[in-house]
């Protein structure tokens, strides 16, 4: 009563939410006019002052832990319902996995600080600088250097506390010369740091020591995708959000070297080649243009498989002269890349066209779920200040008799976080004898995502990818220790983009690994150096504690729609396909405006009234109404006003 007694005369200046302090100063204030005046006694007057404001308000707070999760949201509701739906209360579901997102960016951290510390110390960030310009993250912590000792320093924090970095925690500091090359190995600490040197450090687990690091300049990112109905389980979009917000997996294109080869393989699988088809390895010239193989070897005629896992790329270029042009990049939309993206010319089979890694993800998700194309989304469902779902996903699927088995057996399902909001259960628990005559029924709610591939297709060639980790380039994801895992390293000219893209019959992901202004990343930074190391740090932990899941071949599988089939109104989004979007945008529901509805809110059937005449009344002094009685409340505010 004494907040509320409070509040009149300064409704907005005794605010308990906005201004809680003075709040609080005018409530006591109330309090001791209160005991002065005989309302209460001095024993309530002490009780009333030690009390908290205690709001009861729902928590309206924004969550930072996954800021680029956080961000597209963010951008999403503005798009979509303007500025006001920033504070409007919205509730956003996500289909992030928060232990497999924490899972990947600690992946493309730990990826990108080995890959700097491969090229080198670069120097301190900065030198004889203000320490409070600088802000701590990524666990790394900036600090100014104030001794420099034979083989150690001490470094004041923005704490004001000073720690001391041994020489074990610097002596990797050989210095960088270039992309390819190092210096020598310091032999003391003045080698490396000098007094007002602004440079980054990290403690270990218990802050008892303290080791010297560097911010990379490189930078990835990682996307993972149920290949199912393209939810979103992980999205990490550079090294660090407080760093560069710019997100690179839905924003960053890059061209994307040889993973782009499985999906000429599969137009060649598609047109009637078998993995076991003879191809020809061998020098091959179109017009000036000689495309040579990474090793400038030539393997003379090779099975089809062989030649994808070993990434020869005469044979990428032969087959698309096989399959044409316009064919394959009609292909290429389908499974994600844009129209414009994509030249007519015979480069295109070694990966010039830019791409998203979430289109290549989607792409990749085509052999995962067995000739599907899935759209990626990120949103499940919206909900307004009052709990109204006003948005709700409908994603397509491409297996929906893999959730009506969930839903009728729920202990064979994956485990699910608290954050996970990927698919809502609509199916009825069957009775048993229901169960028997019908194991699986598939519940019609559920939408069917669009086959692009043969399922023969897909199967075939998501065991050749198989093969790339058994016999080929990605080798190094073995250590994994599992037999469901299929992908493709990519590496561009002058390794400029390092990628690999890789799956298993539950999940798709993508890594990628390159500078944001192009240049090399060294002449031995192939995909599978510098990408595939985040991409088996993630799957080993994603994956772990799951049942093996592979492509399932489906017999009885239609054959794909032809492009000149698909329904009429799909057109209408020019020449860029439908499923070539790379992102689901969800759009908000606008009522129109509509005047002889306004009054349909009311309650009952009122008729509503309409004056005959339009001419306004002539305007009468209105009689003084009685002072209603004062009540208690109005008695206490008159007089500790």
């Amino acid at each position: 009563m004494a907040m509320i007694a409070g509040l009149p005369k300064a409704p907005s200046k005794y605010n308990p939410v906005v201004n809680p302090e003075r709040a609080l100063e005018r409530r006591n204030w109330i309090l001791g006019r209160m005991l002065q005046l005989g309302y209460i006694n001095q024993s309530q007057y002490e009780k009333g002052i030690a009390e908290p404001i205690n709001l009861d308000m729902p928590d309206r707070g924004v969550s930072n832990r996954f800021p680029y999760i956080g961000e597209m949201v963010r951008s999403e509701l503005i798009e979509k319902f303007g500025e006001h739906a920033i504070d409007s209360g919205y509730k956003v579901y996500t289909t992030i996995n928060s232990e497999r997102q924490a899972y990947a960016e600690q992946a493309v951290q730990d990826g990108l600080e080995a890959y700097d510390r491969r090229h080198g110390w670069r120097g301190a960030e900065a030198h004889d600088k203000p320490l409070s310009s600088f802000s701590a993250f990524a666990n790394t912590f900036p600090a100014e250097v104030i001794r420099v000792n034979q083989n150690s320093f001490d470094a004041l924090m923005q704490d004001g506390s000073t720690v001391t970095v041994p020489w074990s925690g610097m002596s990797w500091t050989r210095p960088y010369r270039n992309a390819n090359a190092v210096g020598g190995a310091p032999s003391r600490a003045s080698q490396i740091v000098k007094v007002k040197d602004i440079v980054r450090l990290r403690p270990n687990d218990n802050k008892t020591s303290w080791a010297l690091v560097q911010l990379p300049k490189v930078q990835g990112q990682l996307i993972a995708l149920n290949p199912n109905n393209g939810a979103v389980e992980a999205l990490v979009g550079g090294y660090n959000f407080y760093q560069s917000k710019f997100n690179r997996t839905t924003q960053g294109w890059r061209q994307p070297g040889s993973i782009i080869k499985p999906f000429v393989y599969a137009l060649a699988l598609e047109r009637g080649m078998t993995p076991y088809s003879m191809v020809n390895d061998s020098p091959i010239t179109i017009g000036k243009w000689s495309p040579r193989n990474a090793d400038g070897r030539y393997l003379g005629m090779i099975p089809l498989r062989r030649a994808l896992y070993l990434s020869r790329n005469t044979v990428s270029v032969r087959l698309l002269q096989t399959v044409g042009i316009e064919r394959t990049r009609q292909l290429f939309m389908d499974f994600g890349l844009t129209d414009e993206q994509i030249p007519r010319n015979y480069t295109i089979a070694l990966g010039t066209p830019p791409v998203l890694p979430i289109q290549m993800a989607t792409g990749y998700s085509t052999f995962a779920n067995g000739g599907y194309r899935i759209q990626p989304h990120f949103i499940n469902r919206i909900e307004d200040a009052y709990g109204k779902v006003i948005y709700q996903n409908n994603p397509e699927y491409a297996c929906i008799s893999c959730i009506s088995q969930q839903e009728s057996n729920p202990q064979s399902a994956d485990t699910i976080t608290p954050d996970d909001e990927v698919i809502e259960v609509t199916n009825q628990e069957l009775n048993p004898a229901e169960k028997s005559a019908n194991p699986v029924e598939i519940n019609s709610d559920y939408r069917q995502a669009q086959r692009i591939l043969k399922s023969s297709s897909a199967y075939d060639m998501a065991n050749i990818l198989k093969d790339v980790i058994q016999h080929g380039t990605g080798r190094a994801a073995l250590r994994i220790g599992r037999d469901d895992l299929g992908g493709k390293t990519g590496t561009t000219n002058d390794a400029k983009d390092a990628w690999f893209a890789g799956f298993n019959g539950k999940l798709v992901t993508v890594a990628w690994v390159g500078f944001d202004q192009p240049t090399t990343l060294g002449r031995r930074e192939y995909g599978g150096v510098a990408a595939l190391p985040i991409w088996t740090d993630f799957m080993a932990k994603a994956l772990q504690g799951t049942p093996s899941a592979w492509v399932q071949l489906d017999a009885k599988a239609k054959a794909p729609i032809q492009r000149h089939q698909k329904e009429a109104p799909q057109s209408n989004l020019g020449p860029t396909p439908p499923l070539a979007q790379p992102l689901y945008r969800p759009a908000p529901v606008v009522v129109p405006r509509a005047p002889e509805r306004d009054f349909d809110d009311l309650p009952g059937e009122e008729e509503t009234l309409v004056p005959k005449n339009s001419t306004p009344p002539t305007m009468q002094v209105p009689k003084e109404q009685p002072k209603p009685k004062s009540d208690a409340l109005d008695h206490l505010i008159d007089q500790v006003q």
